[in-house]
């Protein structure tokens, strides 16, 4: 009789080799002379469970549950095997401890986003479903029915279109009643843009530069820098500069640990992917808040009243936990912002230059421009833009977020609602939170 340990090596190497099959030959012999071998156990049950045959894959996976009782990828198989046997609390307990234990298993999340919808769990399956479809495709997978396992190809479709159809319906729930009021007309750019986002229709850019990140709003003038002739209430805020400047240097001189990181970075790595000093030092992004993702933080304007004044006397544009955003931003010396783009051209960003030193300048969309202090420029920041400060003291400027001055006033109203809903969705399909 063939010693088990040499039977479990063949089964290894067979594996090592790419034949799954002799694999499991091996691995069935070895539970002949080992019924209780948590290895052969877990692999046999696997391929059951894979061939369709949950029921008898079943007793297998538990048994290899019990020798195991942690492994991600037993849990992971046991909850699949649970699930297409009937027994859904049993396959939630395990699917969740597979996912605990590795949040990034695609097909326990596909598998999860199953179990929720057959529960009635409508906004939760939807956002197991796009969980896993954005970790498998991260890894190259599920991008097309040719990279998806033909085994689990019918899921995948159905959990996209599920997906779809979830964030179609918070659309059309939002849009509704603002159709009511103001018209189709009045909202037919709005439907469009939804549309594209939604992946219903190709909606992209007429000029190439042009490449938001997150929501691309048609029918807008594309133009790496907008016209100040477009923002009236520019004047008061450039007629305030002075005031403001003013501001900053007493913040500067007494509350220097009021600036913060304007990114935050786990890691070197990621700072390196944004920025750069060429001065030989630290690149350094700092900023002062004012509106952070939306949220006023009013010490700051308290420290800073003129500044709030002038603030609070603009038309910000005003997105639930998204916008405004608003900061004295410094750029240290030989600090290099690095070329990127913004999240959508339905919003503009405002720069008023407070203190600028020479060799400092902005770059949209290959037009580079210098500041001017207290003169105020604006630009479309989904064309790529870079900043950098090549001089010896730090740049300081003012940046505020506005809307795009040629969307109507019932296209911002119905923006404003959509926006935030669509981001309370994408910030619970991600595993890890992220802000701009």
């Amino acid at each position: 009789m063939q010693d088990p340990s040499r039977i479990l090596e063949c089964a290894r190497a067979a594996l090592a080799n790419g034949r799954p099959d002799v694999a499991e030959q091996h691995y069935l012999a070895l539970l002949d002379r080992a019924p209780a071998h948590g290895e052969a156990l877990a692999f046999v049950g696997m391929r059951m469970l894979r061939r369709g045959a949950a029921a008898q894959a079943l007793p297998l996976l538990r048994d290899a549950h019990a020798a195991a009782p942690g492994d991600a990828a037993i849990n992971e198989n046991l909850g699949i095997a649970l699930l297409r046997c009937g027994d859904h609390a049993a396959a939630e307990r395990h699917l969740v401890a597979a996912l605990n234990t590795e949040p990034r298993l695609h097909r326990a999340r596909l598998m999860l986003g199953k179990l929720r919808e057959t529960t009635g769990e409508q906004r939760q399956a939807a956002i197991e479903y796009q969980r896993a479809i954005a970790n498998a495709q991260r890894l190259g997978i599920w991008l097309s029915p040719e990279s998806t396992p033909r085994a689990l190809r019918d899921e995948v479709l159905h959990a996209a279109s599920y997906v779809r159809r979830y964030q179609r319906a918070l659309v059309d729930e939002i849009v509704q009643p603002l159709r009511a009021r103001h018209g189709s007309v009045a909202l037919r750019r709005v439907e469009d843009c939804m549309a594209g986002y939604l992946r219903e229709r190709t909606m992209a850019p007429d000029d190439p530069r042009q490449r938001p990140k997150t929501l691309f709003f048609p029918g807008l003038p594309a133009q790496p820098y907008l016209p100040l002739s477009a923002f009236p209430w520019l004047d008061h805020l450039r007629n305030e500069a002075d005031a403001i400047r003013e501001e900053l240097i007493a913040l500067r001189e007494n509350g220097p640990d009021a600036f913060r990181p304007f990114l935050n970075f786990s890691h070197h790595a990621q700072v390196e992917r944004h920025l750069r000093n060429t001065a030989g030092a630290a690149p350094a992004w700092d900023a002062f808040f004012f509106y952070r993702h939306g949220h006023r933080d009013d010490a700051n304007h308290a420290r800073c009243p003129r500044t709030s004044a002038a603030l609070e006397a603009c038309p910000l544009n005003r997105i639930r936990d998204q916008a405004p955003e608003i900061c004295f931003s410094v750029l240290t010396p030989g600090t290099h912002i690095l070329p990127h783009h913004g999240d959508t051209n339905s919003r503009v960003v405002v720069h008023l230059p407070l203190v600028i030193p020479p060799g400092c300048a902005l770059n949209v969309g290959g037009e580079r421009r210098e500041w001017r202090e207290s003169e105020p420029i604006v630009f479309d920041d989904t064309f790529e833009h870079e900043a950098w400060n090549r001089g010896n003291t730090d740049r300081i400027v003012l940046i505020l977020d506005a809307w795009n001055p040629y969307l109507t006033e019932a296209e911002r109203e119905c923006l404003a609602a959509l926006v935030p809903v669509l981001g309370d969705f994408e910030r619970a399909c991600q595993l890890t939170p992220r802000r701009r």
